[in-house]
């Protein structure tokens, strides 16, 4: 299997099995003249694969009289679609030393899984105590900022909510 996908435990057809070192699936079996044995199994992709990668799975057959075989499929990785994501504060204006509670929709429209960092803008203090997350996981926070990571799965919503006081030497604009 490509590096681009990994091997789902348990999927594959009974009298396969899955070799971690060679990251093949393998079986072996007798097959009468004119026989034939479906294999199958399933993979995940890895979610930070570029759009459009091409993978390519390769089966090799061998007889016992020493004659080989090879076919192979492709599928092109479907990519994500996050820019449909948006930022709210609970209130359009604020002064410095007021709280605000934004929420961020990290919002996948497309058929593959994303991955979004967010961090806010400058002149926030953010309260840590205050940070939920429907997914994924903060990695960092600091009072100006975080640094959140993980997977939007395909046709689906992310959400990420905080407070933030408003710094006492924050540029005017909008929170």
């Amino acid at each position: 299997m490509p590096a681009e996908v990994a091997f789902i435990a348990g999927s594959a057809t009974p009298g396969t099995r899955y070799d971690e070192s060679s990251h093949r699936v393998l079986w072996r079996g007798g097959l009468d003249p004119g026989a034939g044995q479906n294999l199958s199994f399933a993979m995940h992709s890895d979610p930070l694969a570029a759009a459009g990668t091409v993978v390519t799975l390769t089966a090799g057959l061998r007889d016992g009289l020493g004659q080989s075989w090879s076919r192979a499929v492709s599928a092109r990785l479907l990519g994500s679609a996050l820019a449909n994501s948006q930022i709210q504060a609970s209130a359009q204006f604020a002064s410095p030393g007021e709280s605000l509670t934004y929420t961020i929709q990290i919002r996948n429209i497309g058929r593959g899984s994303g991955y979004r960092s967010a961090i806010p803008g400058t002149g926030l203090i953010l309260n840590p105590e205050s940070l939920w997350v429907s997914s994924g996981v903060v990695e960092e926070v600091e009072p100006s900022g975080l640094h959140w990571s993980g997977i939007v799965a395909a046709e689906s919503l992310v959400l990420l909510r905080y407070q933030a006081r408003i710094a006492a030497d924050a540029q005017p604009g909008h929170p």
